[in-house]
């Protein structure tokens, strides 16, 4: 058993009727219409003109809404007037990509380059669920043998819905191909796997398109990528809008961030610091990425590459996890996954070094030491004097020494000049401490994180990472 919603459009109101709707005016002599919009509510009351006559409204399986009076002289219903009169005009009654006909049964068909998206749907009598790209997604899955070329297609003798978003329209399919990044000349950075390009959809939409190199890197990178965000939205996520695989090419296109990535203002002299508020909410929103991934998407997703460079912030600073070039879906039944060691020295836990199954807590390892980063506005590779002498030490060592002396406020970057709220300084100090721990059963789950930081949930003081400090070859104990 299912239920379907859906809507169509009545046309403005004219004092006497809706525009899409002339039926009600020719009823006037049966029923008398008030349509009643003000800043406080919006409604149409209908009144009976004879008291004693039945009607009863029906909004029916195919999302028309009809309209019955009882005539007592056959003693049966009789049809006033049903909207919308073509069936193709009920909202979604289709689904994306696909064109409604209905002179044909069933009204929906795919168009040209897509497939049924939910074929058990269409079982059902139910094409909400609308249709998919034949190719990428089919080709990169390999679940399709028939593969269809990725160009513009014509569709003839259609009209769009008429909550159709307005497009300008190219001369010719050349041209409009040509609809995005300038040939590629506004470069906003380079990976490892490719180049990030700034483009525009519509002239007036920025978006940022990655163009993936390499036949064997690239390719990976393009699956991993569409299988795991191109499936999921949250606002600390960075939002995959688009993608195309024709040949050899592999482009991805995500939402543009017009404040780059976080090692920007981490890093760079010439970029003003970010205050301590707006450093503390980026912790927040990254952790809160982080755990949707875990644990609330479909499969649980490990990032499996956090530093600040895939750290990108919106116009408001609001920050949004990016790059799922190296993530690796992990099923709800599984606790652990073996696979290749990937991500960045500086930000590796562990257990990647020990060639040992992964769990999410690899990235919550790695959060651990970009929110050190946040916290003191410097690389964690940057190593701090100690107080008892001059050795130099490596500074998440450094950081959960000063946090043991009950001296968090030192840790906090300089360029703030004093400007923070030391309770959130040392709470951060704790939770990147207690990220960073050798065992991964010692590391909080990243939800856990959330809960600390929001102040739902006290946490303890954390120990120094033993491997860590063996690592740094320090001698020195707290």
């Amino acid at each position: 058993m299912y239920k379907r919603w859906h809507r169509w459009s009545t046309g403005l109101w004219n004092g006497k009727s809706f525009a899409s709707v002339p039926e009600m005016a020719g009823n006037n002599n049966l029923f008398c219409s008030t349509f009643v919009h003000n800043d406080q509510e919006m409604y149409m009351k209908i009144s009976l003109v004879d008291e004693t006559m039945v009607t009863r409204n029906v909004l029916d399986i195919s999302g028309q809404s009809k309209l019955f009076i009882w005539s007592e002289s056959s003693q049966d219903w009789t049809v006033i007037y049903s909207q919308p009169k073509d069936q193709c005009d009920v909202y979604a009654i289709c689904g994306p990509f696909t064109i409604c006909n209905v002179n044909v049964f069933p009204h929906c068909t795919c168009m040209e380059g897509f497939i049924i998206a939910s074929p058990e749907d269409w079982d059902l009598e139910d094409r909400t669920s609308g249709c998919s790209r034949n190719t990428p997604l089919d080709c990169i899955s390999n679940k399709s043998t028939t593969q269809t070329t990725d160009k513009f297609y014509p569709v003839p003798c259609v009209k769009l819905p008429q909550n159709a978003q307005e497009v300008e329209v190219a001369a010719s399919a050349s041209e409009c191909e040509q609809r995005a990044t300038n040939k590629f000349t506004g470069k906003l950075g380079e990976g490892s796997f490719g180049a990030v390009f700034k483009g525009f959809i519509d002239d007036s939409i920025a978006v940022a398109v990655k163009r993936l190199d390499g036949a064997y890197q690239g390719e990976k990178q393009f699956r991993a990528e569409v299988s795991s965000i191109g499936t999921i939205q949250h606002i600390n996520l960075v939002k995959l809008v688009g993608f195309c695989c024709e040949g050899s090419k592999r482009l991805l296109v995500y939402e543009y961030m017009s404040n780059s990535s976080l090692d920007v203002h981490l890093f760079r002299i010439n970029h003003t610091p970010l205050n301590w508020t707006a450093r503390y909410q980026i912790a927040q929103g990254v952790a809160r990425g982080l755990a949707y991934l875990h644990e609330s998407c479909r499969d649980c997703i490990i990032h499996c590459d956090i530093k600040p460079e895939n750290i990108l912030l919106d116009d408001s600073f609001i920050p949004k996890i990016a790059d799922f070039g190296m993530a690796k879906l992990l099923g709800r039944g599984f606790s652990r996954v073996l696979t290749t060691v990937r991500g960045t020295v500086g930000y590796l836990a562990p257990e990647w070094i020990a060639g040992v199954a992964i769990t999410p807590k690899v990235d919550v390892y790695s959060y651990g030491m970009v929110l050190l980063e946040i916290i003191s506005g410097k690389r964690n590779s940057c190593t701090s004097s100690s107080s008892g002498g001059n050795l130099d030490v490596f500074f998440p060592v450094h950081a959960a020494r000063k946090l043991l002396e009950g001296d968090a406020g030192s840790l906090v970057d300089h360029m703030l000049h004093g400007n923070v709220n030391l309770d959130e300084a040392e709470l951060a100090c704790k939770v990147a401490c207690w990220c960073i721990q050798d065992d991964e059963l010692d590391r909080p789950t990243m939800g856990q994180v959330v809960q600390i930081l929001e102040g739902r949930v006290e946490i303890g003081m954390p120990t120094i990472p033993r491997l860590l400090e063996a690592m740094a070859g320090s001698t020195h104990s707290p």
